[in-house]
């Protein structure tokens, strides 16, 4: 996985606002987004990204995926 996905990555450990940020986002832009982040979860090595760059107390992982999960559906649309 590339340098510009750990940075995203980081954005969205780091920034527990950023679903309802989306969410408040036109609906051009919100479904422009889940459609960039689906695709990151089919991929069958996400699991171990995550696992290999997210850093913190047990759980962390979980939440951050749930952060992923809520922007491909549209961050809640």
């Amino acid at each position: 996985m590339s340098r510009d996905l750990e940075d995203i990555l980081l954005v969205i450990d780091g920034r527990k606002e950023v679903v309802a940020e989306i969410q408040q986002a036109d609906a051009d832009i919100r479904q422009f987004i889940a459609e960039q982040f689906a695709p990151l979860l089919e991929n069958p090595d996400f699991d171990h990204f995550l696992a290999g760059n997210i850093r913190g107390p047990e759980g962390r992982i979980d939440i951050v995926r749930e952060r992923f999960v809520s922007i491909s559906q549209g961050a809640g649309d």
